[in-house]
C-alpha cells in the first residue's frame, strides 16, 4: 500500500467485523493501519496496512507514526483496554481518538478521549427511530458519543403530567423546548406540562434509561419478541423494559439460554427458532407484537423477519451485518432493516469531520448554534443566571475540556467553553446581542 502525503491517516486497533467494514469504507479517503495482537492475522483484501503488535503497544504506535495520525480507533472486545489505548494514543500525539465501549458506565471515564461510542446504543437508537409506537424516541445524536436529543410525549396520569418545569429534576438531562398544538414553547419555571405535550430533552449518552425510570413511563401491553440472545438483545432489554410487557427472547442455543436466564431476571427465554411461528404464538405473538430479529446470523434474521411479516406483523425490524444481504432483504420485502456496521459508520461520520452542528432541529422554528467563549466574550466568568437570556433561547449543554456539562443557573462561563444554544428563529438578533458572533 502506498501512503500519500496529503491523505489523512487512521490507525485502528483490533481486527474484527466492524474494523474491517470501516477500513473497507474509509480506505478510499484515508491511509489506514490495522493493528492486532493475534498470532494468525489474516491479510484481508483491503487497501490497508495490517500489522501485529505484541505486548509493547507503545513501540508499535511509534513504528506507525502515531504523532502524525489524524484519527485513532480502539475497537477491541475489551472495554478497559480500549479506554487505555485511546488515552495512550492521545498522549502520544494522535489528533483525535475514539474508543468502543459496550457498557454505559464507562462514559463517566472518558478523560481526554474525543469520542466514546457504544455500538449497541447506536443500533438501538436507530431501531427507536424506526418504531413509531413508543412514547419516548431518540431523535438524533446531537454530539456523537456524548449528547442525544430525545422526545417524550406526556400522557394523562403520568408523573410529569400537570407538573411545573421548576419541579422537574432530570439528572443528566435538560428540557430544551416543548411542542404544544404545533406551537413551540421554551421552558420557563412556572410552565406546566399538560397531556399531549411533546417534550424535547437533551441528555448525556447512556442517561436515557435513568430519565425513563424517573418519568415512570407506563408499560405497553404489546409483546416484544427478540430473536437472538446476544449482547445487543440484553442491551435492548435494559433500555426498553419500561416500554414492553412481556419481553421474550428466542434463542436456538440451549447453553446460551441458560446463561441468559441468569442475566435476565423476569424475561421469558424460549429455546427455539424465530421462524417457528407456532412457538411464538404460544407466548402471545400476534399482529400487534414488535419483533426484532437481531441474532448474529443474517440469514436467520432475514427468514425470521419474513415469517413474522407474513403473519401480518408490521413492527418487524431485521438486523444484518453483511451489506450484500440487503438485496435479500428487499427481495423478501422487509422494508425495515438495519445494516449494523453501516449504522455505526454513519454515526462516526460526525467524528471524522469537524464538529458540525445541524442548525435545523425541529420544524421551521427551532435552530441551534455553537458559541466559543474567549477572553473578549461579554459572558466570560458570568453565571448563566446573570446573563440576560430572553425567552426563546436556551443554553443546552457546554463542552469544557472535552467533557459534556448540562448547565444550571449557577454555572460560570469559562474561557474556551463551547456553548451549544437552542433558540427560536425569531430570537436570532437577541442571540447575537447576548453572545456576539456565533461560531455556527
Amino acid at each position: 500500500m502506498l501512503f500519500y502525503p496529503d491523505s489523512k491517516k487512521i490507525i485502528i486497533l483490533g481486527i474484527n467485523n466492524l474494523s474491517l467494514y470501516l477500513s473497507k469504507k474509509l480506505c478510499k479517503d484515508y491511509d489506514i493501519v490495522l493493528l492486532d495482537n493475534k498470532n494468525d492475522i489474516i491479510n484481508h483484501e483491503i487497501d490497508v496496512i495490517i500489522d501485529q503488535y505484541n505486548e509493547n503497544l507503545v513501540s508499535s504506535l511509534k513504528k506507525h507514526d502515531i504523532k502524525n495520525t489524524d484519527y485513532f480507533f480502539s475497537l477491541t472486545d475489551k472495554n478497559e483496554f480500549n479506554l487505555f489505548s485511546a488515552q495512550l494514543a492521545k498522549k502520544m500525539g494522535a489528533v483525535k481518538t475514539a474508543s468502543l465501549i459496550t457498557e454505559d458506565n464507562y462514559l463517566l471515564y472518558n478523560n481526554n478521549i474525543d469520542m466514546l461510542f457504544n455500538p449497541f446504543e447506536i443500533i438501538i437508537n436507530k431501531i427507536s427511530t424506526m418504531l413509531n409506537e413508543k412514547d419516548i424516541k431518540i431523535l438524533k445524536c446531537q454530539l456523537p458519543g456524548k449528547i442525544n436529543l430525545s422526545k417524550i410525549i406526556i400522557k394523562a396520569g403520568e408523573v410529569f403530567s400537570c407538573k411545573k418545569i421548576k419541579d422537574i429534576n432530570l439528572k443528566g438531562g435538560l428540557i430544551i423546548f416543548i411542542s404544544r398544538r404545533n406551537k413551540v414553547i421554551f421552558p420557563e419555571p412556572d410552565i406546566e406540562l399538560i397531556p399531549g405535550d411533546e417534550v424535547y430533552i437533551i441528555h448525556k449518552s447512556g442517561m436515557l434509561k435513568d430519565i425513563i425510570r424517573k418519568l415512570h413511563i407506563y408499560k405497553q401491553k404489546k409483546a416484544l419478541f427478540i430473536i437472538g440472545g446476544n449482547k445487543l438483545g440484553l442491551s435492548i432489554i435494559r433500555r426498553w423494559s419500561s416500554f414492553y410487557e412481556p419481553i421474550i427472547i428466542v434463542e436456538p442455543d440451549l447453553e446460551i439460554c441458560h446463561k441468559l436466564a441468569i442475566q435476565s431476571d423476569k424475561i421469558l427465554i424460549l429455546n427455539g427458532e424465530g421462524t417457528d411461528i407456532n412457538l411464538l404464538k404460544e407466548e402471545g405473538f400476534d399482529k400487534s407484537s414488535t419483533v426484532l430479529a437481531i441474532s448474529n446470523n443474517d440469514l436467520n434474521n432475514l427468514l425470521s423477519g419474513f415469517c413474522v411479516k407474513k403473519e401480518g406483523c408490521k413492527n418487524v425490524i431485521t438486523i444484518i451485518n453483511n451489506e450484500n444481504h440487503k438485496e435479500i432483504a428487499k427481495m423478501l420485502e422487509l422494508k425495515k432493516f438495519i445494516i449494523g456496521p453501516d449504522t455505526i459508520l454513519n454515526d462516526m461520520q460526525h467524528f471524522l469531520k469537524d464538529r458540525k452542528l445541524n442548525k435545523y432541529v425541529f420544524t421551521r422554528d427551532v435552530f441551534a448554534s455553537k458559541y466559543k467563549a474567549n477572553d473578549s466574550s461579554t459572558v466570560l466568568n458570568k453565571k448563566i443566571k446573570d446573563i440576560k437570556i430572553k425567552d426563546g433561547i436556551s443554553i443546552a449543554y457546554i463542552i469544557r475540556d472535552n467533557k459534556v456539562i448540562i448547565p444550571n443557573g449557577e454555572m460560570k462561563i469559562l474561557d474556551n467553553d463551547e456553548l451549544f444554544i437552542f433558540y427560536h428563529k425569531k430570537n436570532f438578533n437577541n442571540l447575537i446581542n447576548i453572545f456576539g458572533d456565533i461560531v455556527e
